[in-house]
């Protein structure tokens, strides 16, 4: 473990607002006498009984707890992740973008049923990269490609014209085409790279 999750971990350990995963991994670490965690959690209790009695702090209504401890998590980055019970968040260097999974929300389009998330514009080169959802049943009017067109299906059935397209397929458009009316029998999600005039 990373020397800054082990921090969090003990600071959140030292406060008793872990659960789950993330408290299974703090006994066990304990249990396993790992020395660098204990000393963490001993110096972070420490330095929480000093605040408190230095403050006169009184028991904190309910609730108080909850609604502090979502903050202190919000605020470190903590991020729930396969990989892990922690994975932090960082700024990117210059140059970079980094979008993590809730960072952007779906925004519902014009069209009923259809969602949308811009990840990149590109203005240089004048290209919009974009998360499309479309519900069950959702369709999407016929159309012309100002620019090229680039689409990969991520998840569900994409219907276009007559041809069906599913996860892992692709449909490249050049500029000046049409597009037959899409829609999806069981919902979808793909990534387009397009002007952005076309899609938003």
């Amino acid at each position: 473990m990373e020397p800054l999750q082990l921090e969090q971990l003990a600071a959140l350990h030292a406060l008793r607002a872990l659960d789950g995963e993330d408290l299974e991994l703090a006994r066990r670490l304990i249990e396993d006498g790992d020395e660098d965690f204990i000393r963490l959690v001993d110096e972070f209790e420490k330095t929480g009984a000093a605040a408190v009695h230095a403050l006169a702090v009184k028991e904190p209504r309910a609730g108080v707890k909850g609604s502090l401890m979502k903050r202190v998590h919000e605020s470190i980055g903590r991020e729930r992740s396969t990989e892990g019970p922690f994975e932090s968040k960082r700024l990117p260097p210059s140059g970079f973008k980094f979008l993590y999974r809730d960072d952007i929300q779906w925004v519902q389009h014009a069209i009923e049923g259809v969602w949308f998330k811009e990840l990149s514009r590109g203005a240089k080169s004048h290209y919009s990269v974009m998360l499309y959802k479309l519900s069950p049943g959702a369709m999407f009017p016929a159309h012309h490609h100002s620019g090229d067109e680039e689409c990969y299906v991520l998840e569900g059935d994409l219907h276009v014209g007559s041809d069906i397209f599913g996860p892992g397929d692709f449909i490249h458009a050049d500029a000046g085409t049409d597009h037959a009316q899409s829609y999806s029998e069981r919902g979808c999600t793909v990534l387009l790279v397009v002007p952005p005039e076309d899609y938003t």
